[in-house]
Protein backbone atom coordinates (compact mmCIF):
# COMPACT_ATOMS: atom_id res chain seq x y z
CA UNK A 1 0.00 0.00 0.00
CA UNK A 2 2.83 2.59 0.78
CA UNK A 3 4.45 1.77 -2.33
CA UNK A 4 1.29 2.31 -4.43
CA UNK A 5 0.62 5.67 -2.59
CA UNK A 6 3.78 7.05 -2.74
CA UNK A 7 3.66 6.09 -6.73
CA UNK A 8 0.36 8.11 -7.08
CA UNK A 9 1.53 10.98 -5.14
CA UNK A 10 4.64 11.48 -7.99
CA UNK A 11 1.60 11.74 -10.38
CA UNK A 12 2.15 8.07 -12.26
CA UNK A 13 -1.42 7.58 -13.71
CA UNK A 14 -0.23 3.75 -14.69
CA UNK A 15 -3.55 1.43 -13.57
CA UNK A 16 -2.91 -0.42 -10.63
CA UNK A 17 -4.55 -3.87 -9.74
CA UNK A 18 -4.32 -5.24 -6.46
CA UNK A 19 -3.97 -9.28 -6.57
CA UNK A 20 -4.08 -10.60 -2.71
CA UNK A 21 -5.84 -12.58 -0.47
CA UNK A 22 -7.05 -10.31 2.13
CA UNK A 23 -10.85 -10.21 1.01
CA UNK A 24 -12.51 -8.16 4.05
CA UNK A 25 -13.91 -4.79 3.24
CA UNK A 26 -11.99 -2.50 4.85
CA UNK A 27 -8.78 -3.85 2.72
CA UNK A 28 -10.49 -3.48 -0.22
CA UNK A 29 -11.57 0.18 0.65
CA UNK A 30 -8.18 0.33 1.93
CA UNK A 31 -6.47 -0.46 -1.31
CA UNK A 32 -8.49 1.42 -3.45
CA UNK A 33 -8.21 4.51 -1.92
CA UNK A 34 -4.75 4.15 -1.32
CA UNK A 35 -4.53 4.44 -5.39
CA UNK A 36 -5.67 1.25 -6.84
CA UNK A 37 -7.76 0.96 -10.02
CA UNK A 38 -8.99 -2.35 -9.09
CA UNK A 39 -8.77 -4.84 -6.09
CA UNK A 40 -8.73 -8.81 -6.38
CA UNK A 41 -9.17 -11.29 -3.95
CA UNK A 42 -7.10 -14.62 -4.47
CA UNK A 43 -8.73 -17.58 -5.78
CA UNK A 44 -9.30 -15.50 -8.80
CA UNK A 45 -10.44 -16.76 -12.10
CA UNK A 46 -6.83 -15.60 -14.85
CA UNK A 47 -9.96 -14.89 -17.39
CA UNK A 48 -11.98 -12.18 -15.51
CA UNK A 49 -8.06 -10.74 -14.73
CA UNK A 50 -7.92 -10.57 -18.20
CA UNK A 51 -11.25 -8.97 -18.16
CA UNK A 52 -10.46 -6.32 -15.87
CA UNK A 53 -7.05 -5.51 -17.75
CA UNK A 54 -9.02 -5.30 -20.97
CA UNK A 55 -11.66 -2.46 -18.82
CA UNK A 56 -8.81 -0.82 -17.07
CA UNK A 57 -6.79 -0.10 -20.63
CA UNK A 58 -10.12 1.18 -22.36
CA UNK A 59 -10.46 4.01 -19.97
CA UNK A 60 -9.83 7.37 -21.69
CA UNK A 61 -6.68 9.41 -21.38
CA UNK A 62 -8.54 12.10 -20.05
CA UNK A 63 -9.40 10.65 -16.84
CA UNK A 64 -5.29 10.51 -16.35
CA UNK A 65 -4.12 13.90 -14.88
CA UNK A 66 -2.03 16.09 -16.45
CA UNK A 67 -0.40 17.50 -13.22
CA UNK A 68 2.85 16.23 -11.23
CA UNK A 69 3.27 17.42 -7.81
CA UNK A 70 6.18 17.65 -5.53
CA UNK A 71 5.70 19.75 -2.72
CA UNK A 72 4.76 23.09 -3.02
CA UNK A 73 5.39 22.49 -7.19
CA UNK A 74 3.28 21.64 -9.25
CA UNK A 75 3.83 21.25 -13.30
CA UNK A 76 0.46 20.52 -15.45
CA UNK A 77 2.07 19.05 -18.68
CA UNK A 78 -1.41 19.94 -20.94
CA UNK A 79 -0.89 23.62 -20.31
CA UNK A 80 2.95 23.16 -19.98
CA UNK A 81 3.00 25.33 -16.92
CA UNK A 82 4.60 25.44 -13.29
CA UNK A 83 3.41 26.62 -10.32
CA UNK A 84 5.01 27.23 -7.49
CA UNK A 85 2.91 27.90 -3.60
CA UNK A 86 -0.51 28.40 -6.56
CA UNK A 87 1.85 31.05 -8.36
CA UNK A 88 2.45 30.52 -11.81
CA UNK A 89 6.16 30.27 -12.80
CA UNK A 90 7.58 31.69 -16.17
CA UNK A 91 10.58 29.07 -17.45
CA UNK A 92 12.69 28.44 -20.64
CA UNK A 93 11.70 25.63 -22.68
CA UNK A 94 14.55 23.97 -21.37
CA UNK A 95 14.31 24.78 -17.81
CA UNK A 96 10.45 23.52 -17.98
CA UNK A 97 12.27 20.16 -19.73
CA UNK A 98 14.60 19.44 -17.17
CA UNK A 99 11.83 20.34 -14.45
CA UNK A 100 9.37 18.00 -15.98
CA UNK A 101 12.14 15.49 -16.43
CA UNK A 102 13.44 15.56 -12.76
CA UNK A 103 10.01 15.89 -11.19
CA UNK A 104 9.16 12.57 -13.08
CA UNK A 105 12.03 10.88 -11.69
CA UNK A 106 12.33 12.02 -8.05
CA UNK A 107 15.08 11.15 -5.75
CA UNK A 108 16.89 9.59 -8.84
CA UNK A 109 20.55 10.70 -9.51
CA UNK A 110 21.53 12.01 -12.81
CA UNK A 111 24.53 12.85 -14.21
CA UNK A 112 25.05 15.67 -16.49
CA UNK A 113 25.63 13.40 -19.96
CA UNK A 114 22.26 11.84 -18.86
CA UNK A 115 20.87 15.57 -18.25
CA UNK A 116 22.07 16.72 -21.58
CA UNK A 117 20.81 13.20 -23.67
CA UNK A 118 17.32 13.40 -22.00
CA UNK A 119 16.59 16.74 -21.84
CA UNK A 120 18.17 18.98 -24.72
CA UNK A 121 17.09 17.14 -27.71
CA UNK A 122 18.86 19.05 -29.97
CA UNK A 123 21.89 18.61 -32.95
CA UNK A 124 24.11 21.54 -31.41
CA UNK A 125 26.90 20.46 -28.74
CA UNK A 126 26.31 21.42 -25.24
CA UNK A 127 28.43 21.10 -22.32
CA UNK A 128 27.74 20.77 -18.17
CA UNK A 129 27.87 24.81 -18.18
CA UNK A 130 24.36 24.04 -19.91
CA UNK A 131 22.79 22.02 -16.93
CA UNK A 132 24.75 24.03 -14.53
CA UNK A 133 23.11 27.50 -15.65
CA UNK A 134 19.61 25.64 -15.89
CA UNK A 135 19.79 24.07 -12.42
CA UNK A 136 20.86 27.43 -11.13
CA UNK A 137 17.54 29.02 -13.34
CA UNK A 138 15.78 26.94 -11.65
CA UNK A 139 16.67 27.17 -8.17
CA UNK A 140 16.32 31.02 -8.36
CA UNK A 141 12.77 30.22 -9.74
CA UNK A 142 11.75 27.49 -7.16
CA UNK A 143 13.71 28.48 -4.18
CA UNK A 144 14.05 32.61 -4.63
CA UNK A 145 18.00 31.77 -4.05
CA UNK A 146 20.55 33.00 -5.92
CA UNK A 147 20.50 29.90 -7.35
CA UNK A 148 23.74 28.45 -6.45
CA UNK A 149 22.84 27.48 -2.80
CA UNK A 150 21.11 24.55 -2.43
CA UNK A 151 20.83 23.56 1.10
CA UNK A 152 17.44 24.25 0.74
CA UNK A 153 16.74 23.59 -2.65
CA UNK A 154 14.54 20.70 -3.90
CA UNK A 155 17.54 19.83 -6.65
CA UNK A 156 20.11 18.81 -5.01
CA UNK A 157 24.21 18.11 -6.10
CA UNK A 158 25.44 15.02 -5.77
CA UNK A 159 28.93 15.80 -5.42
CA UNK A 160 30.41 14.11 -8.45
CA UNK A 161 27.37 12.39 -9.77
CA UNK A 162 25.28 15.10 -10.97
CA UNK A 163 21.45 16.13 -10.19
CA UNK A 164 18.23 14.79 -8.29
CA UNK A 165 15.40 16.91 -7.42
CA UNK A 166 14.52 16.05 -3.35
CA UNK A 167 11.12 14.80 -3.14
CA UNK A 168 9.89 16.21 0.48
Amino acid sequence: MEICQRYRAEGSTTPIIILTGKGEINDRITGLDGGADDYITKPFNSKELSARIRALLRRPHSVKSDTIKCGNVELNIATHSVFLDGKQLTLFPVDYSLLEFLMRHPNEVFSSDTLLAKVWSTDKAFTDNAVRSAVRRLRRALDGSDGKDESNSIIETVSKVGYRLRRP
